[in-house]
């Protein structure tokens, strides 16, 4: 048994919206479409839904987790505070520009 089948519409337009009036539709198109709104637990059929039971994921920080996250912490809070030193000292458009180079260096590398 198709459920699709029994809850497809015939025919549906398809089109490119214009951007300035959005209830404009150009290239109409008759496709098929199904109307996904009148489902419910109950037409799915017996059998198709698996259950699992046994394996749960674990949840647990060994001591290397957390080393390493205080490790970042302390390497990211570090680049922070010394990444806004040489901005105050830059300057504003010396932080536009660092900006800028970053963000172009970032796109080629």
């Amino acid at each position: 048994m198709d459920i699709r089948h029994d809850h497809k519409i015939d025919q549906a337009e398809r089109g490119n919206v214009d951007n300035d009036n959005p209830m404009r539709v150009f290239n109409n198109e008759k496709v098929e479409a199904y109307d996904q709104t009148d489902f419910s637990i109950e037409d799915i059929p017996d059998g198709t839904i698996q259950h699992t039971t046994g394996a749960q994921p674990r949840r647990g920080l060994n001591a290397r987790h957390i080393q390493m996250i205080s490790l970042g912490g302390c390497i990211g809070t570090g680049l922070f505070l010394n990444s806004g030193q040489n901005i105050a000292m830059a300057g504003p458009a010396g932080a536009l520009i660092a900006y800028c180079v970053g963000k172009y260096q970032d796109n080629y590398i």
